[in-house]
Formats: C-alpha cells, structure tokens, sequence
C-alpha cells in the first residue's frame, strides 16, 4: 500500500509498505530503494539513494528516514537532500482515509470481430 507520496526535486517520491515489513521507495517512477520484510515490521527504516547530475562531479545524496507504527497507523518522516532538510511530517490514518487511489492505467478495449 502506498503510505507516501511527496514531491522530491521536482518529481514524485513514493513509498509503498506493508505489514509484513517489506518498503519500496520509488522516485519518479523508477525503484531506488527497498527494505526486505522482517521480524521488525515497526520502527526506524533509512532509505538513502543517490541521483547522478550531468553537469555536476558530486551525485546528489537522497534520505529518507521513516518511522511507521501500525496500530493505530502513524508514519513519521524526514526528507534530506545533502544533509538539508527538505521535507518533513507525520501521516496518520486520518491522512491515509482521504487519500485517493492512485491513477490506474486502463487496458485497451478490443473488439472482436464476427467470422
């Protein structure tokens, strides 16, 4: 289940999670982290990733911190970009409860034709 969705230098930063333990980390799109599930399905979990810039030697750090607990649900984040703060917050059940489905992409219709 997708727990966050930010935006991170321009593009879309998605976590997805379960309770077995398990976390992906997507940034636009493209998998640049995960955490295999565990028998701490709770608590602290860092994700760090590294985007490469043509014009610049040094590749830019990404961190995410999370801290999810499940019952009831509250997910604590931070967001650094090269050791500066870039995001910040806490999601709760609340927030989860008004979240929309993500867009889902929809298969072309085939028609068949008669013999």
């Amino acid at each position: 289940m997708e727990l966050l969705n930010i935006e991170c230098l321009g593009k879309p930063l998605r976590l997805e999670a379960s309770l077995a333990g398990w976390q992906q980390l997507f940034w636009d799109e493209q998998l640049v982290s995960q955490k295999t599930a565990g028998s701490d399905n709770e608590g602290l979990k860092v994700h760090v990733f590294q985007l490469h810039q043509q014009d610049k030697a040094q590749p830019i750090e990404v961190r995410l911190e999370t801290d999810i607990r499940w019952q009831p649900f509250v997910l604590d984040y931070r967001l650094q970009v090269d050791d500066d703060i870039y995001a910040q917050g806490r999601r709760t059940e609340k927030d989860m409860e008004r979240q929309s489905p993500p867009p889902q992409a929809v298969a072309p219709r085939v028609q068949a034709s008669g013999l």
